[in-house]
C-alpha cells in the first residue's frame, strides 16, 4: 500500500498562527467538502499569505513565494492543524489554544462527512505503527496455549466432546478447540502441534490492525483483510530473503496461526470487577468464543502451495472488541513490533522474545512494584510462561551440559538490552560465571531456575511501565493497630 508522503510547516507566531486559523476557519464551517488551497510563505521578515480558492491560491511575484494547490481535506494534528491532499500530508505546528472552537468545528464536519483521520495524524500513530502487546487474562491464556502446542503441555483430550482442552491450574479462562469448516481435513491434534511461540507475535500484530487500542468509531468494525507477507514480516520472517518455496512453508505456518485464532474459543471472565466511570455499571468481561473469525480468502493464481490464502478477511468476535480497544478494559503495553524483530530461529533469539513478553505482562500488572524494585521474578517464570519453540530451558538444563541454558539465557537478556527493552543492570549486567557462582557444582540447575532475578525495564519500556505505575491510585495506608486486648501471647521457650 502506497504511504502517505508527509510535510511539516512549524508555525511558531501565535499571530500567524491566527492568520492561518482565520484562513481555515471560512474552509472548515463549509457544509461542502473543501475544493482547493494554496498557503504561500514569503521570506521576508517571515510574512505569510494564506488563501483559499479554486483557481490555486494567490500570487505574489515579487516575494520568493512556496505554493502548495489542491483538492484537501483539513484534520486537528498533534500540535497544530493539518491537511490532507491525496497522497500527501502537510502538518501546520502551531498554537492551537486561540480558536480551540475551530478545531472542534473541524472534527464535527469530518465526522458528518465521512473523512476518518489518516492514522499518521492521530496522537497514539506510533502505538497503532508499533503493535502492542496485549495483556489481559483472556489473551494470555490463548497464547500460552499456542506456546504449549507443539509439546502438548497441560492439553488434554475430551474424546467424547471431540475437543482438545487447555486449562491451566488456578488460571481463570480455558481455550477448548473443536473441528470448524474453516479447515476440515486437518485434525484438531496436528492444528494444536503446528503452533509454537511465533503465534503470539502473529496474534498480537493482527489484534493491533483490526482493533486497536482505543475506543472504535462508530459505524467501524473490528474486522479487514490481513496480508499474510505482512504478518511474516511483523514477526520477523521476511519472506523476501528466503527461496519461495521457504516462503509458501512460511505462509502456511501463519495461515495455521490464523485458522487457530478462529477454531480456539477462549472461556472465562476476568477476576475483579470493571467499571464504567460515566455510569458506574459493572463492564462485562466473559467471553466464550475464538478471537476472530475467518470471512473470506483471497488466494494468489500461482502457488506451489494451492491450499494457502494470500491474504485472510478476519472480523474480532463482538465479545473480544471491548477487551481489546476499550480505554477502561484494554491491557497492553507497546513494543510488539520490537520483540518481533529479534530473529527467532535460533536460541538466544527465541528466548528473548519469550522473556520479552513474559516482562511485559509482569510490567503492565505491577507497575508500581517494578518501578520500586521491590519485586524480582524468577528466571522459571520468564523462562516457561510462554514456552520457546526452539529448546525450552528444562531440556537444556536436563542434558549433557547445562551450562548451555545459563549461555542462552544471558544471551537472550544481551539481545533485549541491545533493543532497549531491558536496563543493562541488575542480572542483565552478569556473567555466565557470576550467575553460576552462588550455587554449588553438583545439582544446581533447579535452585538457579527458581532464583529469583532483577530486570528492570530499559529505555524504550521505561516510560509507558513508570507512567502506569504514576497513574495508579495512592495506596490506602494500613490502618494503625491498636493495643492486643487479652492475656500477652506466650514466648517461645528457648
Amino acid at each position: 500500500m502506497e504511504t502517505l508522503k508527509q510535510f511539516t510547516l512549524t508555525v511558531k507566531d501565535k499571530m500567524t498562527a491566527l492568520y492561518i486559523f482565520k484562513a481555515l476557519e471560512d474552509e472548515a464551517r463549509d457544509e461542502s467538502r473543501p475544493d482547493r488551497i494554496s498557503l504561500e510563505f514569503h521570506d521576508e521578515k517571515g510574512a505569510i499569505e494564506v488563501g483559499i480558492s479554486g483557481e490555486g491560491g494567490l500570487r505574489r511575484q515579487k516575494f520568493k513565494t512556496y505554493s502548495l494547490a489542491f483538492p484537501v481535506v483539513f484534520f486537528p494534528a498533534v500540535g497544530g492543524v493539518a491537511f490532507v491532499a491525496g497522497r500527501e500530508v502537510v502538518s501546520i505546528e502551531m498554537p492551537t489554544d486561540e480558536l480551540p472552537a475551530l478545531l472542534a468545528e473541524i472534527e464535527a464536519r469530518n465526522a458528518k462527512h465521512g473523512f476518518r483521520t489518516p492514522k499518521q495524524l492521530l496522537p497514539d500513530a506510533a502505538i497503532r505503527s508499533d503493535y502492542v502487546i496485549h495483556t489481559g487474562q483472556e489473551i494470555d491464556v490463548l497464547a500460552r496455549s499456542a506456546c504449549d502446542g507443539r509439546t502438548g503441555k497441560i492439553w488434554r483430550n475430551e474424546s467424547q466432546r471431540q475437543a482438545l482442552i487447555y486449562e491451566p491450574k488456578g488460571e481463570s479462562h480455558r481455550v477448548e478447540i473443536t473441528q470448524r469448516q474453516t479447515d476440515p481435513d486437518q485434525s484438531l491434534a496436528d492444528l494444536v502441534k503446528s503452533q509454537d511461540a511465533d503465534f503470539v507475535l502473529a496474534l498480537l500484530y493482527v489484534v493491533s490492525v483490526l482493533a486497536p487500542p482505543a475506543p472504535m468509531p462508530r459505524n467501524r468494525y473490528a474486522g479487514g483483510w490481513i496480508d499474510l507477507a505482512d504478518v511474516m514480516e511483523k514477526i520477523g520472517w521476511y519472506p523476501s530473503k528466503v527461496s519461495k518455496e521457504k516462503a509458501a512453508e512460511l505462509r502456511a505456518r501463519v495461515w495455521s496461526y490464523l485458522v487457530y485464532g478462529d477454531q480456539a474459543a477462549v472461556i472465562g471472565a476476568r477476576t475483579g470487577s470493571y467499571f464504567d466511570k460515566a455510569t458506574g455499571e459493572t463492564l462485562p468481561t466473559r467471553v466464550e468464543s475464538p478471537i476472530w473469525r475467518i470471512m473470506a480468502l483471497e488466494r494468489p493464481e500461482k502457488q506451489s502451495v494451492p491450499e494457502t490464502p494470500a491474504r485472510v478477511e478476519l472480523v474480532i468476535g463482538k465479545e473480544w472488541e471491548p477487551l481489546l480497544t476499550s480505554a477502561q478494559l484494554a491491557q497492553y503495553l507497546p513494543s510488539g513490533e520490537l520483540l518481533g524483530s529479534i530473529p527467532p530461529n535460533k536460541v538466544a533469539g527465541d528466548w528473548a522474545r519469550s522473556v520479552g513478553l513474559a516482562l511485559a505482562g509482569l510490567w503492565r500488572r505491577r507497575p508500581r512494584e517494578i518501578a520500586a524494585g521491590s519485586i524480582k521474578p524468577t528466571r522459571r517464570e520468564l523462562l516457561t510462561k510462554y514456552t520457546p519453540k526452539t529448546r525450552s530451558v528444562e531440556e537444556l538444563l536436563g542434558g549433557n551440559d547445562p551450562r548451555r541454558a545459563v549461555g542462552y539465557w544471558r544471551d537472550s537478556l544481551a539481545i533485549l538490552v541491545e533493543r532497549g527493552f531491558i536496563a543493562p543492570t541488575g542480572e542483565a549486567a552478569l556473567s555466565v560465571a557470576q550467575m553460576l557462582k552462588p550455587f554449588g557444582r553438583e545439582s544446581w540447575q533447579t535452585d538457579w531456575l527458581d532464583a529469583p532475578v532483577l530486570i528492570a525495564p530499559g529505555p524504550k519500556m521505561q516510560a509507558p511501565v513508570y507512567d502506569r505505575a504514576q497513574a495508579l491510585p495512592p495506596l490506602k495506608p494500613k490502618a494503625l493497630q491498636g493495643k492486643r486486648r487479652g492475656r500477652p501471647r506466650k514466648k517461645a521457650p528457648v
